[in-house]
């Protein structure tokens, strides 16, 4: 295959190809000016240089009317000079563009994630999936542009990071969104290189095959109906040199949370300050005051549903937390019994409902979070300032 080999990829593109169509380089610099017409009755072909051996085949009278003719011709107005400066850049023209599309990216990102919250729906997959699909697919209507991907990741990080100023999103829903955000730039980056490497598939078509290979993703959540369940349970099995009675009576008192948190639960989750109330007997309530992190302050209300030898059950009744924007509460069961004389297995189950989508995205972090806090409670209220055998 004879043609121009892209001075980039290698790939060899036909002979009159100003573009290399798998990685957009410029093969070819517009001329300033345009081609002089063969001269009448001169069977050789248009001489356009300047150098020693056109002016040698030329004679007096005909670079007398070559000069002329660049004179007076189709730019009689401006110098060559002039006429180079006006050719424009090809980096210069990618520049903008790029910029234009991240703009566009921005505000579609912004106008989208306000649609989500009035409806209610900033929590499902059509905000961590839909929102980075259609900012990928402003990058279809890009004339020409160099890398799709690279200019899909620089628009999702300038999006990422100005969500919260634009959008007042905090750190650690900027930090989980990020990866997701990323991997559906990424798939929507591969289609619209693979499809735009042959030149013969269309903008519109290029936008329908990201379309149809992300928008079944970005719907779940957005009904019962496309959301996979929610309930989510974890447990937490630690064996103390305490009794049971004492486990028990480490329990009725008010909870006191004078341990450093594990650094998962620190990167800008709503932090345990305080608590108040104490006793076992069902109807005792414990009140969890949260602050710091990301949301406002806020508190969780738990009361006691059951208590018998070596078990209590806590029904969480209210949460005004940040933490319930990602999920709900539902029962924290501490079981606990002899093993040996003086060594109690602790066991801490807690019961929660996940309200992130996709599922299997964000239902291993929230486990993930919940585990660690059902280890922090053996180590806070269970058995406090003892060391602790961890079985799970």
């Amino acid at each position: 295959m004879t043609g121009t080999p892209c001075p980039k990829c290698g790939f060899t593109n036909e002979g009159s190809a100003e573009d290399c169509v798998r990685c957009g380089r410029r093969l070819r610099v517009a001329r300033a000016n345009p081609p002089l017409p063969p001269a009448t009755g001169q069977d050789r072909p248009e001489v356009q240089g300047r150098g020693s051996d056109a002016s040698q085949d030329q004679g007096p009278d005909e670079t007398r009317t070559h000069s002329q003719g660049e004179g007076q011709g189709g730019g009689a107005d401006q110098s060559p000079a002039q006429s180079l400066n006006q050719i424009e850049d090809p980096h210069t023209t990618r520049s903008r563009v790029g910029l234009l599309v991240i703009i566009a990216m921005m505000t579609i990102g912004s106008i989208l994630y306000r649609l989500l919250v009035w409806k209610q729906l900033e929590q499902t997959s059509l905000l961590f999936i839909g929102i980075p699909a259609m900012l990928a697919a402003c990058v279809v209507f890009t004339p020409k542009a160099r890398s799709p991907m690279g200019l899909i990741m620089r628009g999702m990080t300038i999006c990422l990071l100005m969500s919260g100023i634009l959008l007042g999103e905090g750190f650690i829903c900027i930090l989980m969104a990020s990866p997701i955000f990323y991997a559906v730039g990424l798939l929507a980056a591969g289609i619209i290189q693979a499809y735009g490497r042959s030149g013969k598939v269309s903008q519109g078509r290029t936008l329908c095959v990201v379309l149809l290979v992300l928008l079944p993703l970005s719907l779940e959540g957005s009904s019962p109906r496309l959301s996979f369940n929610r309930a989510e349970t974890v447990q937490v099995e630690r064996i103390v040199d305490l009794s049971p009675t004492q486990v028990e009576e480490n329990l009725a008192r008010p909870p006191v949370f004078n341990r450093r948190l594990p650094f998962y639960l620190r990167l800008g989750f709503p932090r345990p300050v305080g608590a108040s109330g104490s006793g076992l007997n069902p109807g005792d309530r414990r009140t969890i005051d949260f602050a710091g992190g990301e949301g406002k302050p806020g508190s969780l209300a738990m009361e006691v549903a059951e208590h018998r030898a070596g078990l209590v059950r806590f029904q969480a009744l209210k949460d005004s937390s940040h933490v319930s924007h990602w999920l709900d509460w539902g029962e924290a069961e501490v079981s606990f019994n002899e093993i040996a004389p003086g060594r109690t297995r602790i066991v801490w189950t807690l019961s929660f409902t996940r309200r992130l989508d996709p599922a299997w995205y964000f239902a291993p972090w929230e486990r993930y979070a919940a585990t660690l806090a059902a280890r922090y409670l053996i180590d806070t209220v269970a058995a406090p300032d003892f060391e602790a055998v961890i079985l799970k």
